[in-house]
């Protein structure tokens, strides 16, 4: 995948994030989904983060991503991904991307609003009172 930079070049996908990680969510012990974040190197333009979201979301599905808001933050969504019943949301905070994924739209939603809280976007405030753990 080509991005276009903030000096107007294409350049690969590689070399927009400076690295990435990915983590099981446990609650009580129990999986109750997933968490990839992936943080971009200085210099991507926020097109580029824009057209990545939308990119990368759509490659976990394994579809074409839709996007919308959650809680006023813009975001890239993804339902019924691989043919299953997980549903994935991600979005920006201005340094990474986030996705996180979960059983179900809502479970997926309530967890990404959750994280947008932790990573500090403005004026998200969490709905729920679960905190899920990384493992």
């Amino acid at each position: 995948m080509l991005f276009r930079s903030a000096q107007g070049r294409k350049e690969s996908i590689n070399l927009a994030f400076q690295g990435a990680v990915a983590r099981q969510l446990l609650y009580k012990g129990q999986e109750v989904g997933g968490i990839q974040m992936w943080r971009f190197r200085d210099g991507t333009s926020v097109s580029a983060q824009v057209q990545l979201l939308t990119f990368m979301v759509g490659g976990f599905g394994g579809k074409e991503a839709t996007t919308g808001t959650l809680n006023g933050v813009p975001v890239a969504v993804v339902e019924n991904a691989q043919g299953s019943q997980i549903a994935g949301v991600g979005f920006l905070t201005g340094t990474d991307m986030i996705l996180v994924w979960s059983q179900g739209g809502e479970a997926a939603q309530r967890l990404a609003v959750t994280y947008m809280a932790a990573a500090g976007v403005e004026g998200v405030v969490p709905e729920a009172t679960a905190s899920p753990s990384a493992s």
